[in-house]
């Protein structure tokens, strides 16, 4: 343990306990511990409370460069929307079309540090999709947002009951459908495909 690397993305209470915890049983100054959060330019109280035994930083792509291991202490819904997010990202870019730009229009987290790290964490896969596939992403973030809707720019529109989250979990790590999701089971949800043309205006 006193030569492995650990990094931990997100700084919340769980983690600053588990810290208090190695601290006390003096294995902290023996450890490699890397955390990356949105505030750790500006908040350097955890670095003051555990002299300086600790590494900081803003940027997730540092933290997994530096770390053998790499735990995730954000809000799970928020690691599983990202996820299913990128998923869909996934199919587009294996599909045929010849995708140049995708829209995403999502709510924001309530909690003060989960948002920052939800944007970060899409500000930084914008510019992978930007570098690696010459994809623009443009993201916007709204209040009050209930419907989930793929549209495309043919016009097809796409409502999905439960919107990308319809993977049923595997059974365990030795499960057909584990890694392919194309074998995985799906939660029964509702599907709806129609073309603008055939919306009639309420007005």
């Amino acid at each position: 343990m006193e030569n492995i690397r650990i990094g931990f993305i997100g700084g919340g209470r769980i983690i600053q306990a588990l810290l208090d915890g190695l601290n006390e049983a003096d294995y902290l100054d023996k450890m490699h511990i890397w955390i990356s959060c949105p505030s750790a330019e500006d908040d350097k109280s955890l670095l003051k409370r555990f002299n300086n035994t600790i590494h900081m930083t803003t940027s997730n792509t540092v933290l997994c460069n530096n770390c053998d291991i790499v735990l995730f202490a954000v809000k799970a819904k928020l690691i599983k929307s990202i996820t299913n997010f990128l998923r869909f990202c996934e199919a587009g870019i294996k599909s045929p079309a010849k995708i140049k730009q995708i829209t995403l229009i999502t709510s924001t987290e309530t909690n003060e540090q989960t948002k920052k790290i939800q944007i970060e964490q899409l500000n930084e896969f914008k510019e992978h999709l930007r570098k690696t596939h010459s994809i623009e992403l443009i993201i916007n973030y709204v209040t009050g947002l209930h419907d989930r809707e793929i549209k495309l720019n043919n016009g097809w529109i796409i409502k999905i009951g439960r919107g990308l989250d319809f993977y049923k979990p595997p059974e365990c790590k030795l499960s057909i459908g584990y890694y392919d999701l194309d074998l995985r089971p799906c939660h029964q949800t509702t599907i709806d495909i129609f073309h603008t043309e055939r919306i009639q205006s309420s007005s």
